[in-house]
């Protein structure tokens, strides 16, 4: 998948809507949106029906939304949606009771401190992840593995010895690819906000 700007990819599907822009917004934010949903306490059996919900919201309500940094991060919208669409679930399946989704608010909404801490602290799992997983794509055999094992907390030595390398040249490769995923990380925070 081409690198996009948020705001480039924002606009697309506001412009277009295509299947192509679509398939982009669903492959970046799939895994964020699956992580503030499962920590909003969902049982796994109802996940996949709620990510579905919320991308058919956000499906429908991009086309108007204006996206201002001054108003709060694209993930806070994010959140609100998936915390609605959650909660409105819940209240479906507790009093039988439908809400509209006309009826709330997604930009001025506000989350609460311990929500939002949690959607950060997601959106630093979802960054991280992302960036190891493009990072990994471009390394060469030996340091990939190296770089696993080091992950796995095995001893520079042990790598050393296992893979045929010296200690020396697990160092550089560990720190090459510690650098590779710092830049990545700092791309994806600037495309992805």
């Amino acid at each position: 998948m081409d690198h996009y700007t948020r705001v480039t990819l924002l606009e697309r599907i506001k412009n277009s809507h295509t299947d192509e822009s679509w398939n982009d917004f669903v492959a970046i934010y799939r895994p964020y949106i699956c992580s503030v949903i499962k920590n909003l306490g969902v049982e796994n059996a109802e996940i996949d029906d709620l990510m579905q919900a919320v991308f058919i919201t956000c499906w429908e309500k991009l086309p108007e939304f204006e996206y201002d940094p001054q108003q709060g991060k694209f993930r806070y919208w994010l959140c609100r949606i998936t915390t609605w669409t959650c909660n409105n679930h819940l209240r479906k399946s507790v009093r039988r009771s439908r809400i509209l989704a006309d009826d709330f608010d997604y930009d001025n909404e506000a989350l609460t401190p311990e929500i939002e801490e949690i959607v950060d602290s997601e959106w630093k799992t979802f960054i991280s992840n992302k960036a190891w997983e493009n990072v990994r794509e471009t390394l060469s055999g030996k340091m990939l593995q190296t770089y696993v094992k080091f992950l796995k907390n095995e001893s520079l030595e042990d790598i050393a010895q296992d893979l045929s390398i010296t200690r020396n040249t697990v160092q550089v490769y560990c720190g090459r690819v510690e650098k590779r995923i710092i830049a990545e990380i700092q791309m994806l925070k600037v495309e992805l906000g």
